[in-house]
C-alpha cells in the first residue's frame, strides 16, 4: 500500500496525517439532523402564522361579545332602575350580568395584552 493515490500521496502518508491531526477525534455533524432541525423550524413559524390568525380572530369575537355586554349591563340598570321605582324587583338579575361582563372583560384585556408576533 506504499503506491501513490491519483493525489500523489501514499495511503501511509494519508494514516500519518489523520494520526497527526486527530481527524479521528473530530465530531461529525449528522446533516440528516441538521435538515431536521430546518424543518422543525420551518414548521413552527407556520403554526405560529396560524395562530396569531386564530388569535386575531378570537379578540376581535371577545372584542365584540364584551360590548354586548356592556350594553347589557347598561339596559339591566335601567330595568332594575324602573322595577324599583314600581316597587317590584327587577327581571334581570343584574349582579349575574354584571360578573359576565367583569369576565369577559379579563379576558380581553389579557387578550390585548398579549402579542403574537
Amino acid at each position: 500500500m506504499n503506491t501513490p493515490t491519483p493525489l500523489g500521496k501514499t495511503y501511509k502518508e494519508y494514516e500519518k496525517e489523520l494520526k497527526e491531526f486527530n481527524l479521528s477525534k473530530v465530531e461529525k455533524i449528522e446533516l440528516g439532523l441538521v435538515d431536521d432541525y430546518n424543518t422543525r423550524i420551518d414548521k413552527a413559524e407556520d403554526e405560529r402564522k396560524g395562530a396569531s390568525v386564530v388569535y386575531a380572530k378570537a379578540r376581535g369575537k371577545m372584542q365584540i361579545a364584551t360590548k354586548h355586554l356592556e350594553l347589557a349591563v347598561g339596559i339591566a340598570e335601567k330595568v332594575e332602575k324602573a322595577a324599583k321605582e314600581l316597587g317590584v324587583d327587577s327581571p334581570i338579575p343584574l349582579k349575574k350580568v354584571k360578573a359576565k361582563y367583569s369576565d369577559f372583560k379579563k379576558v380581553l384585556d389579557a387578550l390585548e395584552n398579549t402579542k403574537i408576533r
